[in-house]
């Protein structure tokens, strides 16, 4: 099992937009189970192996329940593909939570753009707030 430093979750600079929030409720069991299949589903679609993108995703959830980021970006790099995924929070005009991909990066090569996202999962069970 991985602990706080092999999910290495790290503020990232430049990477955050005025809709960034803050997870309020990260320990909780619904919203831990919540992000946990965020993080691996989002992972899979970028090609993520099965097995890395489960236990990146358990980590992370485990993770933020640990440490209070705050509003702000923040990295989970893979081990097993050298990619460097960032990811933010968000609440919606719904008053949703959702899970934002905003780029990943793999050595020289980047992609993201502070428009779009590259993939985004709404959090049920967790809370966010700007």
């Amino acid at each position: 099992m991985r602990g706080l430093c092999g999910v290495a979750l790290a503020a990232l600079t430049g990477a955050c937009s005025p809709k960034v929030a803050k997870l309020t409720n990260p320990a909780s069991p619904r919203c831990q189970e919540t992000l946990r299949d965020a993080f691996e589903s989002i992972l899979l679609d970028q090609q993520e192996p099965p097995d890395e993108a489960a236990a990146l995703g358990a980590s992370a959830a485990g993770a933020l329940a640990a440490v209070d980021l705050g509003a702000s970006a923040f990295r989970l790099p893979s081990q097993a593909t050298g990619v460097d995924y960032a990811f933010v929070f968000e609440r919606d005009d719904a008053s949703r939570c959702l899970l934002h991909l905003v780029a990943w990066q793999k050595g020289g090569l980047q992609y993201g753009n502070n428009v779009t996202f590259l993939e985004t999962r709404a959090l049920n069970g967790c809370r966010c707030v700007q």
